[in-house]
């Protein structure tokens, strides 16, 4: 009998201190992973588009900058790590108001170059490329046709929505193409001359990678 009133005692006692607050307590799970930019590993494609607006201007006598709607798109493929090989393709479209002689119109600044991509970190790069452009004026008081010549373009960006296989950009770029001028066209040259034409835009996009 005694060994066991002896015996029971202990389980008693570990009954005795079970502490009733231990069934409220709420054992909820560890936070997500915070997520780190790294950058991408070579071997995939990119393919991309921006959109915003810009300015359309030219290097000559009586010339004016005119704001317009910034479009391209661009693929590619990532080399290594911070590089990838890219062609690009981008425009830049300024309406004509309708003048004393003429209906509505559209001037347009083509520019496609093939460049490279490089991300100096997982959220910054900066993008070069050499190609061809030309000067599409359509309609308007001012109809000049069609022109082409070299051309080149300059980006910086960042990713501010870095994922591991997309990204949404925000960039400003800037490209310029030597196109020859309007026979008509006095202050730029109407002999023939080539002139610089230019377009700088602020634009935000998406891209595969």
């Amino acid at each position: 009998m005694a060994v066991a009133l002896a015996a029971a005692a202990p389980r008693a006692g570990a009954q005795d201190s079970h502490d009733p607050g231990d069934e409220d307590v709420v054992h909820e799970p560890p936070p997500p992973p915070v997520y780190v930019a790294r950058l991408r590993a070579p071997g995939r494609a990119v393919v991309g588009l921006d959109f915003g607006i810009g300015l359309l201007d030219a290097v000559c006598s009586g010339c004016f900058a005119e704001g317009g709607i910034s479009l391209d798109v661009y693929a590619g493929a990532q080399l290594a790590p911070r590089v990838a090989l890219v062609v690009d393709a981008w425009s830049l479209f300024h309406l004509i108001a309708a003048g004393n002689t003429g209906g509505p119109g559209v001037a347009a600044h083509a520019i496609a170059t093939a460049g490279a991509r490089v991300w100096l970190v997982p959220r910054l790069w900066v993008q070069a490329g050499v190609g061809g452009g030309g000067l599409l004026v359509a309609g308007g008081p001012g109809d000049g046709g069609t022109d082409y010549g070299p051309a080149a373009m300059f980006a910086v960006g960042g990713e501010l929505g870095h994922k591991r296989f997309s990204g949404i950009d925000l960039s400003i770029r800037i490209g310029g193409s030597r196109v020859r001028a309007g026979s008509d066209d006095t202050d730029a040259g109407g002999s023939g001359e080539r002139v610089l034409v230019y377009s700088v835009a602020a634009v935000a996009g998406y891209h595969w990678n």
